[in-house]
């Protein structure tokens, strides 16, 4: 699954705004896949091939999806994934309009931040 990591958030997203369900098994296995490739700073690249760095993208977007798929928030592991945010300077400043859009279409992020 070496890709660019940022679709996997994409189709939760879409299956969350949908109401589509989300197989258990599925739901198990994408989380899995996520803590597999979190980095030991608590957040996630954006890309999955070779050594990755955290970045601010696929940190908020994975964290989101966890939230959605019902992922404990209080867990250890989105306990490290806030502190990264935290450190990166939060997802106030997640300036990627790409990004922004998925979070806006879950009423996350302000219109008047995506100028």
């Amino acid at each position: 699954m070496s890709c660019v990591f940022f679709v996997t958030p994409m189709l939760i997203i879409a299956w969350y705004i949908t109401g589509a369900e989300i197989p258990e098994a599925h739901t198990i296995a994408l989380i899995d896949y996520a803590f597999a490739i979190q980095n030991e700073d608590g957040g996630w690249p954006t890309y999955t091939y070779g050594a990755q760095p955290t970045s601010l993208m696929g940190t908020v977007l994975m964290y989101v999806v966890l939230q959605l798929m019902g992922f404990d928030s209080q867990h250890e592991r989105m306990i490290r994934a806030r502190k990264s945010l935290i450190g990166m300077g939060s997802a106030v400043r997640y300036g990627k309009r790409y990004s922004q859009t998925r979070t806006h279409l879950l009423n996350l992020h302000h219109p008047e931040r995506l100028s």
